[in-house]
């Protein structure tokens, strides 16, 4: 039987290849509805701005009452799951070009809350933070620091004030996440404004730390820059959905995590990386269809 070849039937073929035709004319048509409802929903935003709502508010309100049927589930699972999250993109990427289209460009800064003003380091004193501590304040132009007892006595001094950043070691060499310093970040709502890498006095050690904050510092972009973005996604989410999303939309899944919330239930936590100026798109889609995520950080891995 060795090198016998039965071809499709002929209809067969030729009815898959209509059908085809007929999917490529829906998905012009289904592009087309999801680019007039990002206009219909940018005019939204745009007038929830002129009565001095923020970004972040303007989204949650489109993410709650906007949408209907169109990209809600179906109970059809398999086929068209894939589908809504590829609306779902898409929709975030239009939704960025109207507001861009209308003077009210999107920025990352409309996502991440807080800033960090002040330059007070805290750590655990030794010569692998004390590494850690130059190569951070170099970012700084009037730096002062103070030394905690432990982790948990640094995050506790940057969550009363008394401190702006807390420097924490992040990985251990081969890039092993330190799971005690990520439920500390959990437990206490710390984000990440920068990470770099520590080698010790011999320069073996290889060690990440990072440094640590209430608040979001995010790192201004240069060409070729890699920057990541952390996001801890909320209990009941799509963690999976919501991987494919950034994939989808160029971010390379670089690493994800397990941590444990302070009711002791364990939450997924992903870092991305991408080369692109920014995560906006992104972002608006977290905003729009993952709600319980927490936006951890944008940092960069510096040397």
């Amino acid at each position: 039987m060795d090198g016998i070849f039965y071809p499709p039937e002929d209809r067969a073929a030729e009815n898959l290849k209509a059908h085809s035709e007929k999917l490529a004319r829906e998905h012009i048509r289904r592009e087309a509805y999801l680019e007039e409802l990002a206009f219909e929903a940018s005019d939204m935003i745009v007038s929830m701005y002129e009565d001095g709502v923020g970004a972040e508010e303007a989204i949650s309100v489109i993410s709650s009452s906007f949408f209907g049927e169109g990209l809600s589930d179906t109970g059809v699972k398999a086929p068209l799951s894939a589908l809504k999250i590829a609306d779902k993109v898409l929709f975030s990427e239009l939704l960025c070009e109207k507001m861009a289209d209308k003077g009210k460009k999107l920025k990352e800064d409309d996502f991440l809350g807080d800033k960090v003003p002040g330059q007070r380091f805290t750590y655990v004193k030794n010569i692998y933070s004390d590494e850690a501590y130059d190569v951070f304040s170099s970012e700084f132009t009037y730096p002062t620091v103070s030394y905690s007892t432990s982790f948990r006595t640094a995050c506790e001094t940057v969550v009363r004030g008394d401190s702006d950043y807390c420097i924490l070691p992040a990985e251990e060499a081969g890039g092993i996440r330190i799971p005690s310093v990520y439920n500390l970040m959990a437990l206490y709502d710390l984000k990440i404004s920068d990470m770099t890498r520590v080698f010790g006095p011999d320069g073996n050690s290889d060690l990440r730390f990072a440094m640590l904050s209430r608040g979001y510092r995010i790192p201004p972009y240069d060409d070729g820059d890699d920057r990541y973005l952390e996001v801890r996604f909320g209990e009941g989410g799509d963690a999976g959905r919501d991987v494919f999303a950034a994939e989808m939309m160029g971010n390379r899944l670089y690493r994800m995590n397990t941590v444990t919330d302070e009711n002791g239930i364990p939450v997924f936590s992903a870092a991305f990386r991408t080369e692109s100026p920014d995560y906006v798109s992104y972002l608006v889609y977290l905003s729009l269809f993952s709600p319980g995520c927490t936006f951890i950080g944008i940092y960069r891995n510096i040397e």
